[in-house]
């Protein structure tokens, strides 16, 4: 399966350009002002089939507080029951944080079993051998990055936000 297919949520995002105001070519250039530390709480909702969004609620150092709602779309494998959601949702949040010129993360994650993963703990599922090294190499771009798994209840508005974005993504066209 070709990487693009795999992560292609920026077909995704020019087709969502209505819902979101950043969409398009330049998303990677860092903003003015950019944030150097942050601490990230990191939630994945799927919208339906082959789509998702990666909800993002940032803390830098400085105090400033940003949310941002990542749509992506990916091949779904059912075999994997929502861990290939996860993993495109991370790479998808990852890319989201370096165009915003993050360098050192703290990113929290509800999922317990992702952590593990990355830590090598465990191994993670041979369906998801290239979604794990593509995320690992997205974490490298990182001067410090670390995934931490954090209290589900910690989540509660950031994915109801995200919820709330989801059946307008979901009734989008399928790019081909």
């Amino acid at each position: 399966m070709p990487i693009e297919r795999l992560f292609d949520y920026n077909e995704l995002m020019a087709l969502a350009s209505t819902l979101l105001d950043d969409a398009g070519p330049d998303r990677r250039k860092p903003q003015a002002g950019a944030r150097g530390d942050c601490q990230v709480h990191v939630a994945v909702i799927r919208c339906g089939a082959d789509r998702g969004i990666a909800a993002l609620s940032l803390l830098d150092r400085a105090g400033n507080r940003g949310e941002h709602y990542i749509p992506f779309t990916l091949r779904e494998q059912p075999s994997q029951q929502g861990r290939d959601y996860l993993y495109a949702g991370m790479t998808a949040a990852l890319d989201r944080l370096l165009s915003l010129g993050v360098r050192r993360a703290l990113i929290h994650v509800e999922d317990e079993r992702l952590v593990a993963e990355l830590e090598h703990r465990t191994q993670p599922h041979r369906e998801l051998a290239l979604a794990y090294i593509v995320l690992g190499c997205k974490l490298n771009e990182f001067s410090s990055a670390k995934v931490l798994p954090a209290k589900p209840e910690r989540f509660a508005e950031l994915r109801e936000k995200a919820e709330s974005l989801s059946a307008p993504l979901a009734l989008l066209p399928t790019a081909s």
